[in-house]
């Protein structure tokens, strides 16, 4: 299961919204200076990826799903862990 950190809601869509309500400020998303525009990436950047980061720096969680996901799918490319017998052997040295 993918962690929290990594799946936010990154567009809401009010056109719908805006058509039946007929607010007296409809939800503008298209033009990137709009005022929801403005406040959407401002609650973003200051709350939601402050929280994200802060939570991954903590925890790992992502860091820790990203490198499960290529282990599970791509496991030949790890090196195999040594048998206890291969742990135990003394190491050769150059010239035997």
């Amino acid at each position: 299961i993918a962690p929290a950190q990594g799946l936010f809601l990154d567009m809401s869509f009010f056109g719908a919204y805006n058509e039946k309500k007929k607010p007296d400020q409809p939800l503008d998303w298209t033009s990137q200076e709009s005022p929801a525009v403005k406040r959407w990436r401002r609650f973003k950047e200051d709350r939601v990826m402050t929280h994200i980061m802060t939570e991954e720096t903590k925890q790992h969680n992502f860091l820790r799903y990203i490198y499960g996901q290529e282990y599970h799918f791509e496991r030949e490319r790890y090196l195999p862990l040594p048998s206890e017998e291969e742990v135990k052997k003394p190491e050769s040295k150059v010239g035997e």
